[in-house]
């Protein structure tokens, strides 16, 4: 039996083979310690792959028109190209992008960028040693850029870069332990502290994207299509969930209606006729 250890061992190795070893005979703490370990080579291959794909970008950049890597290839940008090459969606393209942005080395004859913050400079360090995952990078890099706005006060521009650095290396920290979905809300809550004034901004914003489209089908049913923001979303899921999912009830409600006695069917002749209660 294939480990999971001997198949990481030679995973790079693409003139092998892949053959996904059978895992239902390891114990619970092997299983755990293997997925473990798989979830360390992904966030160095998400390392090297942002580094590529940091590359693909800076000979796809704009000025070098058809002559550039992406146009030269049928690709109208960067992202296209590492989406065409890899099999994966836009969005994974452009988080991989986005992910070079951040990271220590620059591609070789770049223009130099504006010396980066702190608070970044933190998070593209964790991602070149494969400390967290691309997409967590972008979540607390998204996150925090909401916060990092400009401010003439020196002392008050002090306090958030410091605020900020310092929230940056406790998400890091943090995002091993946690879903993305946890890393996504303690960056809002950091974001929040961090830039009180702009959470009413923010939330403007929100509202202004929201929406519900009811599109009725063929069959009968209703295809729900939108976006709420996070106050609708408080209101609105709970309602919606209790009303689709069978655990809330509905399945248990139309099983009990089953099983109560149906009412007889008024013969034909008596139907419309007022039931007089009381009557032979």
């Amino acid at each position: 039996m294939t480990s999971i250890t001997a198949s990481l061992a030679v995973i790079g190795d693409v003139a092998v083979p892949f053959a996904a070893p059978t895992v239902s005979a390891l114990r619970d703490v092997e299983l755990l310690d293997g997925q473990r370990a798989i979830a360390e080579i992904r966030r160095r291959l998400d390392a090297l792959a942002a580094t590529v794909a940091g590359e693909i970008a800076h000979r796809s950049r704009r000025e070098l028109g058809h002559e550039g890597l992406a146009q030269s290839r049928g690709q109208r940008s960067a992202e296209g190209l590492i989406s065409q090459l890899t099999g994966t969606s836009a969005r994974e393209a452009r988080t991989l992008v986005r992910a070079a942005e951040l990271l220590p080395v620059a591609p070789e004859g770049a223009v130099p960028a504006p010396p980066q913050p702190e608070w970044m400079r933190v998070v593209g360090d964790a991602v070149a040693r494969a400390a967290i995952s691309v997409e967590a990078a972008d979540i607390i890099r998204t996150r925090l850029a909401a916060a990092d706005r400009p401010h003439r006060d020196p002392a008050e521009r002090a306090r958030v870069d410091e605020a900020l650095e310092d929230a940056a290396r406790r998400l890091v920290a943090e995002a091993g332990a946690a879903t993305l979905e946890q890393l996504a809300a303690r960056a809002a809550r950091s974001r929040d502290d961090i830039d009180a004034a702009g959470v009413v901004r923010r939330e403007e914003v929100l509202r202004e994207k929201r929406f519900l489209r009811f599109t009725p089908q063929l069959d009968g049913m209703t295809r729900v299509a939108g976006l709420l923001d996070p106050e609708s979303a408080a209101i609105l899921v709970p309602i919606l969930d209790s009303a689709t999912s069978p655990r809330r009830g509905g399945s248990r409600r139309r099983r009990a209606a089953a099983r109560r006695p149906q009412a007889r069917r008024p013969h034909p002749r008596h139907e419309g006729r007022p039931r007089v209660r009381g009557a032979h």
